[in-house]
């Protein structure tokens, strides 16, 4: 059995920081978006000081024990950052921990912390690389993958160039379509409508272009979660950018992915933008994955003719 080292941990956990940083991001634009710009918060405790303090402080924390907490105790054993160092968590049995274990886990994480983050530095030094989180907890990193993964053999793997191609290429797609939609729904709805005014609505100079543009922007993300979710899951197992390329989706059995599946990896993806490397993992990791694949399970693979 290999565990974990120090600098895998270390990089692991840099990528969880990273992740949920930009899911309290998310949080932050939420309050600016729906705060009035007038309302600036004062020194003298107002109601508006005390809401921007839950955020800056509550919701981070929050944030972090739900995400360490669900993740190494779900079915993958793992954070999103341990899966891209290929390692995972169980107990001294060799067992997946519970929620409210990795939850104690955690909070026994600011302990190693206040030795002068000496705790962490255990890990360097144990002979199964535990840190002091680990002791108490009676848990084990270990390097590898907790599920099975023998059926993938001599797979090419789709590169980073080839999926930023066709990437490209459905993104084209997607923005001649839903512009053309959007500007006919709105030139029939409005006789009077001009393509001087309908560039005057984009740039959102009142309330009610606000509105408008609102509503285009919720339906082109419906719009954009259909397009990949029905043409990943269905059976071209790709979508039109992909199959122009030759590339299709699987997951680590090699099989179609469902639609829900599928709609999950987009949300993953649109969520792991907020992580400027998730996409560039693709360049570095084994098997070509992005963040949001090593979440969902899935692979990109070269298409092969048969």
């Amino acid at each position: 059995m290999i565990y974990g080292g120090f600098w895998r941990r270390l990089g692991a956990g840099f990528l969880d920081v990273m992740s949920i940083n930009a899911i309290s991001r998310i949080f932050f634009w939420l309050y600016e978006f729906i705060t009035p710009a007038h309302l600036i918060p004062s020194a003298d405790g107002s109601e508006v000081d005390m809401i921007l303090y839950f955020y800056i402080g509550f919701i981070p924390l929050v944030s972090a024990w739900f995400f360490y907490a669900f993740f190494q105790s779900s079915k993958f054993q793992a954070t999103p950052g341990m899966m891209v160092f290929s390692m995972y968590i169980e107990d001294y049995d060799g067992r997946p921990i519970s929620f409210w274990r990795a939850s104690f886990r955690w909070v026994l994480t600011f302990l190693s912390l206040l030795t002068l983050g000496i705790g962490y530095f255990m890990i360097a030094f144990t002979p199964r690389k535990q840190a002091f989180h680990d002791y108490i907890s009676q848990t084990l990193v270990i390097k590898g993958f907790s599920f099975s993964e023998s059926h993938i053999d001599k797979i090419k793997y789709a590169g980073f160039w080839k999926r930023f191609g066709a990437g490209l290429i459905d993104a084209l797609i997607l923005n001649f379509i839903i512009l053309a939609l959007g500007a006919f729904i709105i030139f029939i709805g409005n006789a009077q409508m001009t393509w001087q005014n309908f560039i005057d609505l984009l740039k959102a100079e009142n309330l009610r272009d606000i509105k408008i543009l609102g509503g285009l922007i919720t339906a082109s993300l419906l719009f954009n979660w259909l397009y990949y979710a029905f043409f990943l899951s269905s059976k071209y197992q790709g979508t039109p950018g992909m199959k122009i390329i030759s590339l299709k989706i699987t997951d680590y059995l090699g099989k179609r992915i469902s639609f829900w599946r599928a709609s999950g990896r987009y949300v993953l993806s649109v969520l792991c933008g907020f992580f400027y490397g998730s996409n560039l993992m693709i360049a570095f990791t084994p098997r070509k994955q992005g963040l949001y694949d090593y979440i969902s399970k899935t692979l990109v693979v070269q298409n092969q003719k048969k």
